[in-house]
């Protein structure tokens, strides 16, 4: 019973001494640790292609548009650094020295391109020297004084619409670097000439008003959306696949010709309608591809010869007709934010047949493919170095 006792009091004292040392000991502030900036594949790949427009327009890339940057103070008292987008990150990680199986040491490893800044501490020789990213492109040092940080999420919904045209630059000047790949851009730029219509002066076609007495009109795409649509629709045709919803052309209005379907039009068409212009889009006879009473008629099994009748959409591209008895509409807005982030993916394959099918074109895409080999990187397995917080 005795040692019961002073086992108590030994526990309870014990207790007492643990409690007032919590109370007097200092607790250490909760220390977030940050990680460098890390790139996913399809920004590897867009930031890749952005690169090769920068370098063909002899741009700098201030920002590290291009590339990506490092984390602010990762090297105490030096500026940030851009190193190129397919390093995946800018920091000392493990694989920085033999990216894609080669000496990428003063390209991917921070503190190695931070000792090669011109007429920096380390005085690197002129000839392998790096220059400033307000005079250069990736691998490149950025300005001092100034903390840059890369955005949070890389979404197609960032691009503000601008997604589509920023595209077509950077795949213009992607192509045009491989052998044969003028001639292929040159094709798509010919074909590209439907956007010299002045679609402003166009006059739409007044559909019979509901019993509502709201007045619809016609849809109409803009250029952004014809060159998307056009150039999806060469993917398609290359494919052999159908466009049962119109993904790749321009739809009709429902309840636009009574008693008949919609139809759906080229997207070259602007708009599927019996507009005043339909007849003659990029000056050649469109009267049976644009104009919706016209499409209409050619409808395979209507009377229209079978070697020149339009097949339901379900099984052929536009023009075709679409699905009787049911109502398609198009999105009310065309804008990048509604690709969920499929954008970048969708148009390469699209641009990767529009390219192949110009003279030359494979030995271009092939190129770019071998230049995309940086997303064998397996970045899964990648450790980042963790800063010491200041």
């Amino acid at each position: 019973m005795a040692r019961l006792v002073i086992f108590a009091l030994a526990f309870f004292t014990l207790g007492a001494s643990a409690s007032r040392f919590r109370k007097n000991a200092t607790v250490a502030p909760h220390v977030t640790k940050k990680c460098s900036p890390r790139l996913n594949k399809t920004s590897m790949l867009q930031r890749s292609t952005l690169f090769k427009s920068f370098v063909a327009a002899k741009r700098p890339d201030p920002t590290c548009k291009t590339g990506v940057v490092s984390l602010a103070g990762a090297v105490a008292d030096r500026p940030q650094a851009c190193c190129p987008a397919y390093c995946g990150e800018c920091s000392d990680y493990p694989e920085c020295d033999k990216v894609r199986g080669q000496d990428s040491a003063n390209a991917c490893c921070l503190s190695k391109v931070l000792d090669l800044e011109c007429g920096g501490p380390a005085k690197p020789p002129a000839n392998v020297c790096l220059k400033k990213c307000v005079d250069a492109v990736p691998p490149c040092i950025m300005e001092e004084g100034v903390a840059f940080e890369m955005p949070g999420v890389t979404s197609a919904a960032e691009d503000c619409n601008e997604a589509v045209g920023e595209w077509m630059d950077k795949a213009e000047s992607a192509v045009k670097s491989g052998k044969g790949g003028a001639a292929s851009w040159d094709s798509l730029e010919a074909a590209g000439k439907i956007y010299e219509l002045a679609q402003n002066s166009s006059k739409k076609t007044t559909v019979t008003p509901k019993k509502n007495g709201t007045k619809k009109c016609a849809h109409k795409l803009n250029k952004a959306a014809m060159l998307q649509r056009s150039t999806l629709a060469r993917s398609f045709a290359a494919a052999g696949k159908p466009d049962p919803t119109c993904k790749t052309g321009v739809i009709s209005l429902p309840g636009a010709v009574a008693g008949k379907p919609q139809a759906c039009c080229p997207a070259y068409c602007g708009e599927c309608s019996d507009y005043p212009t339909c007849a003659s889009v990029k000056g050649q006879d469109s009267t049976k591809a644009c104009c919706l009473s016209e499409v209409l008629e050619m409808e395979c099994g209507k009377g229209a010869p079978a070697n020149v009748c339009l097949k339901q959409c379900a099984e052929g591209v536009p023009p075709c007709i679409m699905a009787e008895g049911e109502e398609f509409t198009m999105p009310a807005v065309t804008s990048a934010a509604e690709d969920c982030n499929e954008a970048v993916g969708e148009y390469m394959d699209t641009v990767e047949n529009a390219v192949k099918a110009a003279e030359g074109g494979a030995e271009a895409w092939k190129k770019i493919e071998e230049d995309g080999a940086i997303y064998n990187l397996a970045q899964g397995n990648a450790t980042k170095v963790t800063v010491t917080k200041k």
